[in-house]
């Protein structure tokens, strides 16, 4: 079999755990009711500009509505119903490996033997918002763009590659190359086939996964211990490998 690239709306409709997490996600973070502009606020309107511009009540109109056309352009429309709950359990899985380049090489085959140990035959993964995995220009990430794009991601491609665990091995290690390096690139996440379950790619070259059923959360754990995970047990995600958590090749492009 091999990868399959569809649209964000067929994805949700095949993967209604992943849906509702980029969308509790999307709700919180892209709220347009959130920090508004009002007048009186002083607002540095260029990077270069020396002093705060004094908002007046049209101009703080105006960017409040350039804002909400930015966030809406990020946001999904969700056609099909959504499954209720909350995420019940948060876990934070550590992939084998000493190097972040190590670590991001082992967690492929450790993806895909625990997506096998969990008897999920498909998997998911899009960016949280409507952008572009591929969206940043970074030196340090250009050898992973370019494995991306040779197995068919297309730059301005902003659905879902789909997939069962053996195809979804060699996307891995250069998603994770992307979510370390590319501070400007979207979350990426992924849906496990049949499961009530949606997962990240961090930067720290861990996975992270809310459970949305008690069962699937015990499942899940027993299948990270099988699979040569570490499993944080503070549900905190760290910097394994810098002892100043610096991230060597980290960049932020401006001109996004």
């Amino acid at each position: 079999m091999t990868l399959r690239f569809v649209s964000r709306n067929d994805a949700f409709a095949s993967y209604p755990w992943l849906a509702r997490n980029v969308m509790d996600w999307q709700s919180a973070a892209l709220d347009p009711v959130a920090d508004r502009y009002e007048p009186g606020d002083e607002v540095f309107m260029e990077l270069d500009d020396e002093d705060a511009t004094v908002l007046t009540s049209a101009l703080a109109d105006q960017l409040n509505n350039e804002r909400d056309a930015e966030l809406s352009a990020l946001r999904d429309d969700f056609r099909a119903p959504l499954p209720d709950g909350n995420s019940t359990a948060f876990t934070v899985a550590e992939p084998p490996g000493t190097t972040p380049e190590q670590s991001a090489t082992m967690a492929g085959p450790a993806f895909s033997a625990l997506c096998e140990a969990l008897r999920c035959d498909e998997i998911a993964i899009l960016p949280i918002t409507r952008t572009p995995i591929l969206v940043q220009h970074n030196e340090h990430s250009a050898a992973a763009h370019k494995t991306l794009e040779g197995l068919g991601l297309k730059p301005d491609f902003d659905g879902a590659i789909v997939g069962p665990p053996d195809t979804i091995v060699p996307l891995v290690a250069p998603l994770f190359r992307i979510a370390r390096c590319d501070a400007g690139a979207p979350y990426i996440v992924f849906g496990l086939k049949g499961a009530a379950i949606a997962g990240a790619f961090c930067k720290y070259v861990n996975f992270h996964f809310d459970s949305y059923d008690g069962r699937d959360s015990a499942r899940l754990l027993d299948a990270l211990a099988r699979c040569g995970f570490v499993v944080a047990q503070d549900g905190i995600c760290r910097e394994r490998f810098s002892a100043t958590g610096t991230i060597q090749g980290r960049r932020l492009d401006l001109n996004l």
